[in-house]
């Protein structure tokens, strides 16, 4: 992903979020951008997966998903925050709840 669409560890923790939605296996919290592009974020705690060999494998997808989106998205900050189901999802799963959760944002916009 792009420098531009990606928030340092800084932003993430100043981010306060209005707006939250929901998914299957993210949850996506949604706020005003900084600096007019749609900047993202994946965050996965311990408690979806122990396991930093699993954690990065959830990261790694959803950035994946999300490079491709980028473009399309309105701007803003879209943070990420995996649920616990996360871990014992496939690729193509990941792939259809965040799109389906960038849809909702696009549509709401």
């Amino acid at each position: 992903m792009p420098k531009k669409n990606r928030l340092t560890g800084a932003e993430i923790r100043s981010v306060r979020s209005p707006r939250r939605l929901h998914g299957g296996f993210f949850s996506v919290s949604i706020s005003a951008s900084r600096t007019g592009n749609a900047q993202f974020a994946c965050v996965v705690s311990k408690k979806v997966a122990m396991k930093a060999v699993t954690r990065n494998l959830i990261r790694r997808r959803c950035r994946a998903v999300l490079e491709k989106s980028a473009q399309s998205t309105p701007p803003g900050v879209y943070m990420f925050l995996a649920k616990k189901d996360a871990a014992k999802a496939t690729y193509s799963e990941l792939a259809h709840d965040i799109e389906t959760l960038l849809r909702n944002i696009r549509g709401a916009h």
